[in-house]
Protein backbone atom coordinates (compact mmCIF):
# COMPACT_ATOMS: atom_id res chain seq x y z
CA UNK A 1 0.00 0.00 0.00
CA UNK A 2 1.27 3.27 -0.88
CA UNK A 3 2.52 5.84 1.67
CA UNK A 4 -0.50 8.38 1.80
CA UNK A 5 -3.03 5.36 1.68
CA UNK A 6 -1.13 3.79 4.92
CA UNK A 7 -1.50 7.59 6.18
CA UNK A 8 -5.38 7.56 5.74
CA UNK A 9 -5.78 4.25 7.01
CA UNK A 10 -4.48 5.38 10.35
CA UNK A 11 -6.25 9.10 10.42
CA UNK A 12 -9.53 6.79 10.15
CA UNK A 13 -8.50 5.06 12.70
CA UNK A 14 -7.43 7.49 15.17
CA UNK A 15 -10.69 9.51 14.38
CA UNK A 16 -13.29 6.77 14.26
CA UNK A 17 -12.32 4.12 16.77
CA UNK A 18 -12.76 6.05 20.05
CA UNK A 19 -16.56 6.81 19.53
CA UNK A 20 -17.24 3.68 18.25
CA UNK A 21 -15.43 1.95 21.19
CA UNK A 22 -17.20 4.23 23.96
CA UNK A 23 -20.70 3.25 22.30
CA UNK A 24 -19.59 -0.47 22.63
CA UNK A 25 -18.83 0.25 26.57
CA UNK A 26 -21.75 2.17 26.85
CA UNK A 27 -24.07 0.55 25.70
CA UNK A 28 -27.74 2.11 25.43
CA UNK A 29 -28.73 4.20 23.90
CA UNK A 30 -25.32 5.14 22.28
CA UNK A 31 -24.68 1.67 20.61
CA UNK A 32 -28.12 1.07 19.66
CA UNK A 33 -27.95 4.87 17.87
CA UNK A 34 -23.98 3.92 16.39
CA UNK A 35 -25.95 0.58 15.30
CA UNK A 36 -28.89 2.49 13.42
CA UNK A 37 -26.79 5.06 11.52
CA UNK A 38 -24.05 1.63 10.47
CA UNK A 39 -27.11 0.20 9.52
CA UNK A 40 -28.31 2.86 6.94
CA UNK A 41 -24.89 3.53 5.92
CA UNK A 42 -24.86 0.02 4.86
CA UNK A 43 -27.74 -0.43 2.91
CA UNK A 44 -26.29 2.95 1.01
CA UNK A 45 -23.63 0.74 0.51
CA UNK A 46 -25.09 -2.06 -0.30
CA UNK A 47 -27.55 -0.48 -2.49
CA UNK A 48 -24.81 1.16 -5.24
CA UNK A 49 -23.03 -2.09 -4.92
CA UNK A 50 -25.61 -4.24 -6.48
CA UNK A 51 -26.98 -1.44 -8.29
CA UNK A 52 -24.12 0.24 -10.84
CA UNK A 53 -23.77 2.82 -8.14
CA UNK A 54 -27.06 4.66 -7.84
CA UNK A 55 -29.46 4.60 -4.60
CA UNK A 56 -32.84 4.99 -5.86
CA UNK A 57 -35.82 3.93 -4.60
CA UNK A 58 -35.11 0.25 -3.99
CA UNK A 59 -31.96 1.64 -1.98
CA UNK A 60 -34.42 3.81 0.13
CA UNK A 61 -37.46 0.80 0.17
CA UNK A 62 -33.58 -1.51 1.20
CA UNK A 63 -33.12 1.48 3.60
CA UNK A 64 -36.68 1.34 5.48
CA UNK A 65 -36.45 -2.17 5.98
CA UNK A 66 -33.48 -2.17 7.69
CA UNK A 67 -34.56 0.87 10.13
CA UNK A 68 -38.50 -1.23 10.33
CA UNK A 69 -36.89 -4.12 11.51
CA UNK A 70 -34.76 -2.40 14.36
CA UNK A 71 -38.09 -0.48 15.27
CA UNK A 72 -39.87 -3.73 15.80
CA UNK A 73 -36.78 -4.91 17.77
CA UNK A 74 -37.45 -2.39 20.16
CA UNK A 75 -41.01 -1.54 19.93
CA UNK A 76 -42.90 -5.20 19.62
CA UNK A 77 -40.57 -7.96 20.50
CA UNK A 78 -37.25 -9.63 19.00
CA UNK A 79 -38.79 -11.90 17.19
CA UNK A 80 -40.73 -9.10 14.79
CA UNK A 81 -37.62 -7.25 14.30
CA UNK A 82 -36.78 -11.29 12.27
CA UNK A 83 -40.29 -11.40 11.21
CA UNK A 84 -39.82 -7.77 9.24
CA UNK A 85 -36.53 -7.89 8.00
CA UNK A 86 -37.19 -12.00 6.66
CA UNK A 87 -41.06 -11.96 5.13
CA UNK A 88 -41.34 -7.95 5.13
CA UNK A 89 -37.86 -7.79 2.46
CA UNK A 90 -38.79 -10.39 1.09
CA UNK A 91 -42.55 -9.71 -0.02
CA UNK A 92 -41.54 -6.17 -0.76
CA UNK A 93 -38.59 -7.07 -3.43
CA UNK A 94 -40.81 -9.73 -5.06
CA UNK A 95 -43.32 -7.32 -5.77
CA UNK A 96 -40.07 -5.32 -7.51
CA UNK A 97 -39.18 -8.33 -9.16
CA UNK A 98 -40.36 -7.19 -13.08
CA UNK A 99 -38.50 -4.06 -12.25
CA UNK A 100 -35.47 -4.54 -10.91
CA UNK A 101 -34.90 -8.45 -12.27
CA UNK A 102 -32.34 -10.42 -10.69
CA UNK A 103 -30.94 -7.39 -8.92
CA UNK A 104 -34.39 -7.96 -6.43
CA UNK A 105 -32.74 -10.90 -5.10
CA UNK A 106 -29.83 -9.41 -4.65
CA UNK A 107 -31.37 -6.56 -2.61
CA UNK A 108 -33.34 -8.82 -0.48
CA UNK A 109 -30.25 -10.26 0.63
CA UNK A 110 -28.79 -7.21 1.42
CA UNK A 111 -32.06 -6.83 3.83
CA UNK A 112 -30.99 -10.30 5.14
CA UNK A 113 -27.22 -9.38 5.26
CA UNK A 114 -27.67 -5.67 7.12
CA UNK A 115 -30.61 -6.25 9.33
CA UNK A 116 -30.53 -9.81 11.14
CA UNK A 117 -26.34 -9.33 12.12
CA UNK A 118 -26.96 -5.37 13.54
CA UNK A 119 -29.90 -6.98 15.50
CA UNK A 120 -28.07 -9.63 16.68
CA UNK A 121 -25.54 -7.42 18.20
CA UNK A 122 -27.86 -5.55 19.64
CA UNK A 123 -29.25 -8.53 21.08
CA UNK A 124 -26.39 -9.72 22.82
CA UNK A 125 -24.84 -5.95 24.07
CA UNK A 126 -28.66 -5.76 25.70
CA UNK A 127 -27.76 -8.94 28.49
CA UNK A 128 -27.87 -7.02 31.45
CA UNK A 129 -24.93 -9.34 32.92
CA UNK A 130 -22.67 -10.19 30.37
CA UNK A 131 -23.43 -7.96 27.43
CA UNK A 132 -20.24 -5.45 27.40
CA UNK A 133 -17.74 -8.54 28.02
CA UNK A 134 -19.07 -10.25 24.86
CA UNK A 135 -19.84 -8.02 22.30
CA UNK A 136 -15.48 -7.08 23.10
CA UNK A 137 -15.24 -10.54 23.01
CA UNK A 138 -16.72 -10.59 19.53
CA UNK A 139 -14.69 -8.13 18.37
CA UNK A 140 -11.42 -9.00 19.51
CA UNK A 141 -12.58 -12.65 18.02
CA UNK A 142 -12.81 -10.84 14.27
CA UNK A 143 -9.89 -8.26 14.84
CA UNK A 144 -7.43 -10.98 15.80
CA UNK A 145 -8.72 -13.80 12.95
CA UNK A 146 -7.47 -10.36 10.49
CA UNK A 147 -4.61 -9.81 12.04
CA UNK A 148 -3.36 -13.51 12.04
CA UNK A 149 -4.40 -14.23 8.40
CA UNK A 150 -2.86 -11.36 7.65
CA UNK A 151 0.17 -11.88 9.21
CA UNK A 152 0.30 -15.93 8.99
CA UNK A 153 -0.61 -15.29 4.87
CA UNK A 154 2.01 -12.69 4.19
CA UNK A 155 4.72 -14.61 6.19
CA UNK A 156 3.77 -18.32 5.26
CA UNK A 157 2.03 -18.05 1.97
CA UNK A 158 1.16 -21.56 -0.21
CA UNK A 159 -2.14 -22.29 -1.79
CA UNK A 160 -4.98 -19.98 -1.70
CA UNK A 161 -8.35 -21.13 -0.19
CA UNK A 162 -10.30 -19.30 -3.08
CA UNK A 163 -7.88 -17.76 -5.64
CA UNK A 164 -10.99 -16.72 -7.99
CA UNK A 165 -13.32 -14.60 -5.27
CA UNK A 166 -10.49 -13.40 -2.77
CA UNK A 167 -6.79 -14.13 -4.55
CA UNK A 168 -4.71 -13.08 -1.04
CA UNK A 169 -6.07 -15.38 0.85
CA UNK A 170 -4.36 -18.79 2.00
CA UNK A 171 -4.81 -21.22 4.18
CA UNK A 172 -1.89 -20.63 6.15
CA UNK A 173 -3.52 -17.03 6.92
CA UNK A 174 -6.89 -18.69 7.67
CA UNK A 175 -4.98 -21.15 10.23
CA UNK A 176 -3.16 -18.31 11.66
CA UNK A 177 -6.66 -16.40 12.18
CA UNK A 178 -8.49 -19.69 13.44
CA UNK A 179 -5.23 -19.61 16.27
CA UNK A 180 -5.17 -16.27 17.34
CA UNK A 181 -8.79 -16.07 17.85
CA UNK A 182 -8.87 -19.14 19.77
CA UNK A 183 -6.15 -17.21 22.00
CA UNK A 184 -8.64 -14.44 22.32
CA UNK A 185 -10.96 -16.90 23.55
CA UNK A 186 -8.65 -18.05 25.91
CA UNK A 187 -7.98 -14.63 27.58
CA UNK A 188 -11.99 -13.46 27.46
CA UNK A 189 -11.91 -16.59 29.70
CA UNK A 190 -10.80 -14.47 32.40
CA UNK A 191 -13.24 -12.33 32.03
CA UNK A 192 -16.37 -14.80 31.04
CA UNK A 193 -18.11 -17.23 33.40
CA UNK A 194 -16.94 -19.43 30.18
CA UNK A 195 -18.75 -23.53 31.34
CA UNK A 196 -16.40 -25.45 29.68
CA UNK A 197 -12.93 -23.79 28.78
CA UNK A 198 -11.85 -26.35 25.73
CA UNK A 199 -15.59 -25.89 24.10
CA UNK A 200 -15.01 -21.80 24.18
CA UNK A 201 -11.98 -21.81 22.91
CA UNK A 202 -12.80 -23.94 20.17
CA UNK A 203 -16.11 -21.88 19.22
CA UNK A 204 -13.44 -18.81 19.50
CA UNK A 205 -11.35 -20.50 16.63
CA UNK A 206 -14.32 -21.31 14.72
CA UNK A 207 -15.33 -18.19 14.80
CA UNK A 208 -12.69 -17.08 12.51
CA UNK A 209 -13.78 -19.59 9.84
CA UNK A 210 -17.18 -17.63 9.37
CA UNK A 211 -15.49 -14.72 9.62
CA UNK A 212 -13.35 -15.86 6.51
CA UNK A 213 -16.54 -16.72 5.28
CA UNK A 214 -18.04 -13.28 5.66
CA UNK A 215 -14.92 -11.58 4.04
CA UNK A 216 -15.28 -14.17 0.86
CA UNK A 217 -18.91 -13.21 0.78
CA UNK A 218 -18.74 -9.77 0.55
CA UNK A 219 -15.78 -10.19 -2.26
CA UNK A 220 -17.34 -12.51 -4.00
CA UNK A 221 -20.74 -9.95 -4.30
CA UNK A 222 -17.94 -7.41 -4.90
CA UNK A 223 -16.22 -9.02 -7.94
CA UNK A 224 -20.62 -10.34 -9.05
CA UNK A 225 -20.95 -6.54 -9.75
CA UNK A 226 -17.40 -5.20 -10.78
CA UNK A 227 -17.12 -3.63 -7.37
CA UNK A 228 -13.10 -2.61 -5.88
CA UNK A 229 -14.76 -1.30 -2.51
CA UNK A 230 -18.46 -0.91 -0.92
CA UNK A 231 -17.84 2.94 -0.99
CA UNK A 232 -15.51 5.63 0.20
CA UNK A 233 -16.53 6.69 3.67
CA UNK A 234 -13.67 5.39 5.45
CA UNK A 235 -10.04 7.17 3.72
CA UNK A 236 -8.00 4.70 3.08
CA UNK A 237 -10.57 1.67 4.28
CA UNK A 238 -12.93 1.68 1.65
CA UNK A 239 -16.45 1.38 3.41
CA UNK A 240 -18.22 0.05 6.22
CA UNK A 241 -18.99 -3.39 4.89
CA UNK A 242 -15.65 -3.60 4.20
CA UNK A 243 -14.29 -2.99 7.54
CA UNK A 244 -17.17 -5.64 9.41
CA UNK A 245 -17.92 -7.96 6.57
CA UNK A 246 -16.34 -10.40 9.05
CA UNK A 247 -18.64 -9.36 11.95
CA UNK A 248 -21.60 -9.56 10.85
CA UNK A 249 -21.96 -13.31 9.86
CA UNK A 250 -19.97 -14.13 13.08
CA UNK A 251 -22.98 -11.93 15.03
CA UNK A 252 -25.52 -14.25 13.95
CA UNK A 253 -23.58 -17.32 14.72
CA UNK A 254 -22.98 -15.91 18.66
CA UNK A 255 -26.32 -14.84 19.09
CA UNK A 256 -27.91 -18.63 18.08
CA UNK A 257 -24.91 -20.17 20.43
CA UNK A 258 -25.53 -18.23 23.18
CA UNK A 259 -29.44 -18.07 22.81
CA UNK A 260 -29.77 -21.91 23.68
CA UNK A 261 -27.93 -23.85 26.34
CA UNK A 262 -24.48 -24.90 24.68
CA UNK A 263 -22.48 -24.98 27.46
CA UNK A 264 -20.49 -21.96 25.79
CA UNK A 265 -21.25 -20.23 29.52
CA UNK A 266 -21.98 -21.47 32.94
Amino acid sequence: MKKNGLTARFISAIVLAPPVIAALYVGFPYFDILALIISFLMAWEWSRMVGDGKFGAPGIVLSIFVVASLGAFYGISHLAGLAVAVVGGGVVYGLLFKQLGKRAFWFGIGNLYIALPILALIFIRQDPKLGLELIFWLVFVVWATDVGAYAFGRTIGGPKVMPSVSPKKTWAGLIGGMICAALIGYAASYYLPVGNLILFVTISGFLAVIAQVGDFFESGVKRKFGVKDSSNLIPGHGGILDRVDGLLPVAIVAAVLLSFDTGLLS
